[in-house]
């Protein structure tokens, strides 16, 4: 029954959305703030898009952070950065590091990424299109349950662990001991996740509103390392439940 409350509450969600879009056809990024996945709306309150800090090297001083433009959201949560003419040029379409916040702290952010008009390629049917919309946004993040699944039979190195570091947001590090022909799971409950992490252009359009997470995989042999892995992985928007699957 919980399943169904959320489907139809998504269903309720694009039907509204449509017809705010339609109001607001000038702008240059939408989205909208609720305070969890119970879909309640977070009405009349100020939303911030910030260009984020960042680092120069030998041939560019570092980029400072800039706070871009100011919206407030609607009696349904919807909000709408319109795009002024200080960070808006003629070819922008897009910011490629920056966040919205809900205040000049860094740790009020609740999207960060690449924003604005993505130029989306999806390689299976070959669609290209303008992605404004960074879908909903939380005031108090997500929690999830995530099933952890390592399966790395193509390894040419012997291990009887794994440790599983998280890169992008506050969970801890997993230490998997218990191995059965080199698989390894384990779930836990209840991850934090927050703020929303958007995918750059190139990746499948039903991708670039999900969150995402980097993860470092060390395999370990009587105490020492003797692999380490990258892998991002999308988890689904308001799912109670996630499986991530690691493959080598």
């Amino acid at each position: 029954m919980k399943h169904l409350i959320i489907i139809i509450l998504v269903t309720i969600s694009i039907i509204s959305c449509k017809k705010d879009i339609t109001e607001e056809k000038n702008h240059f990024l939408r989205g909208r703030l609720l305070t969890e996945c119970n879909g309640t709306a977070v009405p009349d309150t100020e939303v911030q898009l910030w260009r984020d800090f960042k680092p120069g090297n030998f041939l560019v001083a570092d980029k400072p952070e800039k706070l871009l433009e100011t919206a407030a959201t609607n009696s349904e949560g919807y909000f709408y950065f319109i795009g002024n003419d200080s960070y808006v040029k003629k070819n922008t379409s897009t910011i490629s590091r920056a966040s919205i916040r809900l205040s000049a702290s860094i740790h009020s952010k609740i999207a960060i990424g690449q924003l604005g008009e993505n130029s989306d390629y999806n390689s299976q049917t070959g669609e290209v299109h303008l992605n404004k919309n960074v879908g909903n946004l939380y005031t108090n993040g997500l929690k999830t349950d995530i099933t952890f699944n390592i399966s790395s039979l193509k390894l040419n190195v012997s291990y009887d662990s794994v440790k599983i570091i998280p890169l992008s947001f506050n969970s801890p590090i997993l230490m998997l001991t218990n191995s059965t022909s080199n698989y390894f799971t384990t779930t836990v409950n209840d991850i934090f996740i927050n703020p929303k992490h958007m995918s750059s252009p190139g990746y499948y359009l039903d991708n670039h509103t999900k969150f995402f997470i980097n993860y470092q995989l060390f395999f370990y042999s009587n105490g020492n390392s003797s692999s380490a892995f990258y892998k991002s992985i999308y988890v689904n928007d308001c799912s109670e439940s996630n499986i991530i699957q690691f493959d080598f």
